[in-house]
Formats: C-alpha cells, structure tokens, sequence
C-alpha cells in the first residue's frame, strides 16, 4: 500500500476520535465517498448503454445463429437477472446517512460488502450461463462438430469468471482495510482521555 492512503487513513483517525458533533466529516473521506458516487452514476450509464448494444447484437445475429429463439430468451432472461440484481445490490449506497465520520465509513464498509456480492454474483451467474452454453452447444448438431462455439464460450465466460474472481479479490482487500481501520478508531475512540 502506498503512503497516501496511510496518510489518509491517520487523518480520518484524527476526525474520528474527535467530538463528532463539532467536526465536519474529514474532506478526504467525503472526497472518496463522492468521487466512489460519481463513479457509481458512470458506471450504471456505462451498463445501460452496453445493455442495449449487446441486445441489438443479439438481435442483429439472430437470423444466422441456430436455436434463435432460445438465444433471444437468454439474452432477455440475462438481461433481466443482471438489471435486477443490480438495482438491488445498488439501493440505498449512492450517499451517507448523515454528514458526520461515521455515517461515511459505515457507507463506505457497506458499498464494499456490496462490491463482495457483487463479485459472487458474477461467478455464480457466468457458471450458470456456461453450463447452459455448453449444453445447447452440445445439442445442435451443427456446433457439436466444430471448436468455434467452444473457444468462443471458453473466452467470454471465462473472461467475465475472471473479472469476477478479481473483483471479489480486489473487494475482499478493500474489506480488510476499512475493517481494520474502523477497529482502530473504535479502539482509539473507546480509550480514556490522556
């Protein structure tokens, strides 16, 4: 880790062990908040719009690709799943309960829980999606023969399982962090006056 985030951590440990009531919430943390809320509007822009390109995709390839109607069902059925779990494990992380250090860091601890789900859910809905893949690449005759619909499987679900495994990695970090971080000001802040 490098020292900015050290530094930033000691200062938010200042503001937290002082009285809440008559500091405001430490600029580096509502910084990240606010910078991690920005990215979260991005990001679900980012999503819609890749949403409706992969379904006018699916659409467009249609006509050429055997079993279309089962395609058209699992790019809406995927669709759906994804939308609604995302609206879902999104609800009530886009800002702090209350402008004070704790509100932030409990939101803060709360978008990374999320950020762990989120990873879970990728590799559980990429397994499901590949073993569906694999089966209907097994069923229709003209796929069973031929290695394209296979290394085309292997390198997309494959590609999202390890985004997945890295997210959930990456978030699993970012837990221990904020974890050890707040034992530390409950710690300070639990301790008797010098």
């Amino acid at each position: 880790m490098t020292s900015r985030p050290d530094e930033e951590w000691a200062r938010l440990g200042a503001v937290w062990r002082t009285d809440e009531r008559a500091v405001p919430v430490a600029g580096v943390l509502a910084e990240r908040v606010r910078r991690h809320s920005r990215r979260l509007r991005a990001v679900m822009a980012i999503e819609v719009g890749v949403t409706i390109v992969a379904l006018g995709l699916v659409w467009r390839a249609l006509p050429a690709v055997p079993v279309r109607t089962a395609w058209a069902v699992a790019a809406g059925l995927h669709s759906l799943i994804g939308w609604a779990f995302v609206l879902w494990n999104r609800r009530g992380i886009w800002r702090p309960s209350a402008e004070t250090t704790r509100a932030y860091v409990a939101l803060e601890r709360e978008r990374i829980e999320r950020q762990v789900r989120t990873g879970w859910f990728v590799i559980g809905l990429v397994t499901v999606e590949a073993a569906l893949f694999a089966i209907v690449s097994w069923r229709t005759p003209a796929w069973r023969g031929s290695p394209v619909p296979w290394i085309l499987g292997v390198g997309i679900f494959g590609g999202f399982a390890l985004w997945g495994v890295w997210w959930l990695v990456r978030a699993r970090r970012a837990r221990r962090e904020i974890n050890a971080l707040a034992e530390t000001l409950i710690r300070e802040d639990n301790q008797p006056p010098s």
